[in-house]
């Protein structure tokens, strides 16, 4: 049973972060592929390989060390690693919703002349911004949460409304031909 999502997560010297997100990813029955682009110096590495393989988990998760690639050079590598039909960027400090995760592929599914797919988002802020844990300082909706949208009947106008209402797409579940080729574009 091969997952049809590719979760893209690219990091820094983070490793709390990022094993608080497979924590996450574990305890919401996530059932996607994760591929981690992980830039750190070889301690930060290996203190988040270990953690991540003593996880026990039901879905494959590839964590590639690649110190010498900037953000752009991550982001176009993990394009280039998923065998899923789509794919989700997911930065180390956010979250997705497995089961949003796959309501964005029914959508793409059943709507072929779309690219992406995403919903609604909540933005949350910890007082400690370099920990993972700790108290809130801020919970809303996501800035643009409300604009993220365009049921345009064709693809002209459907950019044409997002040059108008801006709206950020990397939460967005991608089709994964089409993710790869905004990689390479911006690296």
């Amino acid at each position: 049973n091969m997952s049809k999502v590719a979760i893209l997560i690219p990091t820094l010297n983070r490793p709390e972060f990022l094993v608080r997100q497979i924590k996450y990813y574990i305890y919401a029955k996530n059932n996607n592929s994760i591929y981690i682009a992980d830039s750190s110096d070889a301690e930060n590495y290996e203190k988040a390989n270990r953690e991540i393989k003593l996880l026990k988990n039901d879905f494959l998760i590839e964590h590639m060390h690649c110190p010498e690639r900037n953000f752009s050079q991550s982001m176009e590598l993990l394009g280039t690693k998923p065998k899923e039909k789509y794919c989700v960027y997911n930065a180390d400090d956010d979250f997705l919703i497995p089961k949003s995760i796959d309501k964005c592929v029914d959508f793409l599914e059943n709507n072929s002349d779309y690219v992406m797919a995403q919903g609604i988002g909540v933005l949350m802020s910890l007082k400690d911004k370099y920990s993972p844990y700790g108290e809130f300082s801020y919970v809303g909706e996501y800035s643009a949460g409300k604009y993220r949208k365009s049921i345009a009947e064709d693809a002209k106008n459907r950019i044409l409304d997002f040059a108008k209402l801006y709206w950020v797409t990397e939460p967005s579940v991608h089709k994964t031909e089409n993710f790869l080729k905004i990689c390479k574009a911006s690296s």
